[in-house]
């Protein structure tokens, strides 16, 4: 359970960078508006997300650390209860 929550809680991270990196990309070019040159050397360039690895680490370690062992207990625990009162 702890590895499977790691990985979740990475991916989320990463996406949720992404998101925030793609939003925060987006609002900059709606403020700017910049005038398109034809001759713009940058146009057919692929931008780049700079993931933060500290907090994906971060998020990680919550994951396995907390959530998997938090619901290895809270699962059965919720399946005995459902089993017991015929839910």
């Amino acid at each position: 359970n702890s590895f499977l929550c790691l990985n979740l809680w990475v991916a989320g991270d990463v996406l949720a960078q992404y998101s925030e990196h793609k939003l925060s990309e987006d609002r900059t070019k709606a403020e700017k508006q910049p005038i398109q040159d034809a001759n713009n050397a940058n146009a057919g360039e692929k931008k780049t997300v700079d993931i933060d690895y500290t907090r994906t680490i971060q998020c990680a370690s919550y994951g396995a650390v907390v959530t998997g062992p938090l619901l290895a207990v809270w699962y059965p625990y919720l399946d005995r209860l459902c089993l017991k009162y015929n839910i």
